[in-house]
């Protein structure tokens, strides 16, 4: 059997048995006891001891700044009890990492002939593997970004045409991991008021309704309460220093770069003038692909690429697994590669190659250091590198989103 004989269905299952693979081994499937028979310090085991502690002794738990709903979720699944919760929550993270590189998969060149269809198919392989430093962090730790991440590109998709949906699926990725919100402000420049109300009222559910339904009010309030404050605490360098986690922040870079302190002083001005460097990035990409970007879900897409990176520079509490947020700028610059100019694909390409190897020289710096570098470089060079990809054109001309609809400025 030749390629060309191949069913067209043949490469997008080809990456998503990658893809389930891939979730499989770094889930701990292959490594007994799978799964665990004992509470280990997993994220999903950390959310139902916090859930416990919410619904039970109706304290926030400390060392945790997860929101109110996400807890109250992560209770829920815990009701079906062990191992059914685990192997739920597990299987959502599996699900959603499947279902993006399917996606990533069909959306190449489109030419009817087989070598594309396994270029297509190899490049969203190859973007997985570029994310591969957050993403099997989140597998290991049994955390949410990648179910949070899929509910974030749910919202790109769905996009101002669907604002109902739109509206739902950016709130409950918020509910989960309040890096998702930074979309808000920007649909609201752009005037996306349909989306912007429908995803408030969303917000208004799940951050008030629920727990009231759930705690009564005067819990809900006080624990929301206790929620912020722990929460807002977290941009005292002291408390950074203190918390109990892997931390990826760009401080601990900093630090572990100039052999400084988590707390020393001298480290805020370096910290904001970083910071303000992948500003100007995120910044410059959202103008090129405004400029040139004509499809509007490609250009939204790109910009929610973008911005999903921004507060990875900005959260006191940046851990390995944030940066599964990688993940959708590693696919949308991998389908535009076999379409883009020479000078447009060497430095991608390249890029994109870099941090497949970059995980696996962890020995050649201090964890806190290659962790930063990890975290804060390929969040910068992935924005410049979507806004150097700008107005590269797909063979859909819409980026995956349906290009019969009409234009939204």
């Amino acid at each position: 059997m030749t390629l060309a004989a191949l069913p067209r269905w043949f490469w997008p299952a080809g990456a998503a048995l990658f893809a389930l693979l891939y979730g499989i081994y770094y889930l701990g499937v292959f490594h007994p006891p799978f799964p665990p028979t004992v509470k280990e310090t997993g994220d999903y085991f950390l959310l139902q001891g916090g859930a416990h502690r919410l619904l039970h002794d109706g304290v926030y738990p400390g060392n945790q700044f997860y929101p109110l709903p996400a807890l109250l979720l992560a209770r829920s699944v815990g009701l079906l009890g062990e191992p059914a919760g685990y192997l739920l929550w597990s299987g959502l993270s599996l699900g959603s990492l499947v279902a993006m590189t399917v996606w990533g998969s069909l959306q190449g060149p489109a030419r009817p002939t087989a070598l594309p269809r396994l270029g297509n198919g190899l490049l969203a392989i190859l973007a997985v593997l570029a994310a591969h430093f957050g993403l099997h962090w989140d597998f290991r730790a049994h955390n949410v970004n990648l179910i949070a991440l899929l509910l974030f590109w749910l919202a790109l998709l769905a996009g101002p045409q669907r604002p109902g949906w739109a509206g739902f699926w950016l709130a409950a990725s918020g509910a989960l991991k309040l890096y998702a919100l930074v979309l808000l402000p920007w649909i609201l420049w752009r005037r996306f008021d349909r989306w912007v109300l429908v995803t408030l009222g969303w917000l208004l559910l799940f951050f008030v309704l629920c727990p009231l339904l759930v705690l009564g009010p005067d819990a809900a309030w006080r624990l929301t309460l206790d929620w912020l404050r722990q929460t807002l605490a977290m941009s005292d360098p002291a408390v950074e220093a203190k918390f109990v986690a892997t931390l990826a922040t760009l401080r601990s870079l900093l630090a572990a770069l100039t052999g400084r302190e988590l707390v020393d002083p001298a480290l805020t001005l370096p910290l904001w003038l970083c910071r303000g460097l992948l500003v100007a990035a995120v910044a410059w990409a959202l103008w090129r692909l405004a400029r040139r970007e004509t499809a509007p879900g490609a250009r939204l897409l790109g910009e929610g690429a973008v911005l999903g990176l921004l507060p990875l520079a900005f959260s006191p509490v940046a851990q390995p697994h944030h940066a599964a947020a990688f993940l959708l700028p590693t696919l949308w610059l991998a389908q535009r590669l076999p379409l883009a100019r020479l000078a447009q694909w060497l430095p991608v390409a390249g890029l994109l190659l870099v941090l497949v190897v970059a995980p696996y020289l962890s020995y050649l710096g201090p964890g806190p250091l290659h962790r930063g570098l990890m975290l804060y470089l390929g969040s910068l060079l992935l924005t410049l590198a979507v806004g150097l990809m700008a107005g590269v054109k797909l063979a859909q001309d819409d980026g995956g989103v349906a290009a019969s609809r009409p234009s939204v400025q």
